[in-house]
């Protein structure tokens, strides 16, 4: 749940170098902080295996959702200032695909499977 609360600023643990943090201040994609976040995500559907979401849980998942898909918006907005810089319109089709999959699975109780998308999370891959 750390990795969760990292990403939520509405909270002590938030860090600004965790992948909402970079998104926010820096205007990147940092993939690396992104697939932490997401394997959170799988690990707490996992361990939830069905049952209702405890609030704790789903306020920071639901509101670091609400903020990500809002500034994809802006980011596709040419009257809006916000703009994330490393990636171009199908790297961003990509990681939006993903990310609104993967947390619509978390709450649908059916998480997508890794090797369904073109970017693929590789801490979610069985160990060799």
């Amino acid at each position: 749940m750390d990795k969760l609360l990292e990403n939520f600023p509405h909270c002590d643990e938030y860090d600004e170098n965790s992948f909402t943090g970079i998104w926010h201040e820096k205007s990147i994609l940092d993939y690396v902080k992104y697939c932490e976040f997401e394997k959170c995500i799988f690990d707490l559907a996992s361990t939830n295996d069905g049952a209702e979401v405890a609030r704790e849980i789903a306020w920071p998942i639901m509101r670091i959702f609400s903020y990500i898909m809002m500034t994809i918006q802006s980011h596709y907005d040419s009257n809006d200032g916000f703009e994330i810089l490393n990636l171009n319109q199908e790297d961003m089709y990509a990681f939006k695909n993903r990310f609104q999959e993967v947390l619509e699975g978390f709450f649908n109780g059916k998480m997508p499977d890794n090797d369904d998308f073109e970017l693929i999370n590789p801490l979610l891959e069985p160990s060799q």
